[in-house]
């Protein structure tokens, strides 16, 4: 039998958990959970609200596992950025930098990201 990756998902603050939740790309997809960050090798990431820097969530991400962005108003943090394959709606967005490219405010936007202007230092 075919094995499916590891998916983390994290639901929005106050929103009831159960694991049903909207599929990227599904027609009732909120704008901020269409974004999946998947691991090509283990690698930290660390993901903020843009607000008030409070994490959201921060852990190494083992190889093949994806990080599901639970909604808008977030940035990445992470310390290899070529470890990481980022997908808006299941399209590849470019790389957001090299194998062991320190990156520390990287915008998880749909357009942005799809653009190549989501990094920011």
């Amino acid at each position: 039998p075919a094995t499916r990756p590891n998916t983390v998902r994290l639901e929005a603050p106050g929103a009831p958990s159960g694991g049903g939740g909207v599929k990227p790309g599904d027609p009732g997809a909120k704008p901020g959970g269409r974004i999946d960050i998947r691991a090509l090798t283990d690698c930290w990431i660390q993901v903020r609200s843009a607000d008030d820097q409070s994490i959201v969530f921060s852990r190494v991400l083992r190889a093949g596992e994806t990080y599901h962005v639970p909604r808008a108003g977030l940035v990445l943090r992470t310390g290899n950025a070529g470890a990481l394959a980022i997908a808006i709606d299941g399209k590849p967005a470019p790389t957001i930098g090299a194998i062991g490219t320190l990156r520390r405010n990287v915008t998880l936007e749909p357009e942005a990201l799809l653009a190549g202007t989501a990094v920011h230092g």
